[in-house]
């Protein structure tokens, strides 16, 4: 059975969101889809906190390092080669993130 924590785990990561404020907005515009309401999301993410709080900040850094690993990319084919490249090397750190709270950093 997955728990409503669960459930606000999976629109995190499947929407990449990255702050409570969007998620909010996303359960109050689903909320008989995920049958949370906006009380319940307060209470579970309050109760939660330090635990949301590592899947907003990996989706931050994600979307920060990501436009690093595309500009990098689109250098790598323009001109055959990365001036800069320490840049592009770090914006691509495989990580993964379970459900309950661990984070594996793949090296």
């Amino acid at each position: 059975m997955t728990t409503k924590s669960d459930k606000l785990v999976d629109v995190i990561v499947k929407e990449n969101l990255m702050h409570m404020i969007e998620l909010s907005d996303y359960v109050s515009n689903n909320s008989n889809q995920l049958e949370i309401n906006k009380k319940e999301i307060t209470r579970i993410v309050s109760k939660n906190s330090d635990y949301f709080s590592l899947y907003f900040e990996a989706n931050q850094q994600n979307s920060i390092t990501e436009k690093e690993y595309f500009s990098g990319r689109e250098k790598l084919a323009k001109d055959g080669y990365i001036m800069d490249s320490l840049n592009f090397i770090n914006s691509h750190q495989p990580i993964e993130i379970f459900h309950d709270g661990r984070i594996h950093v793949i090296h």
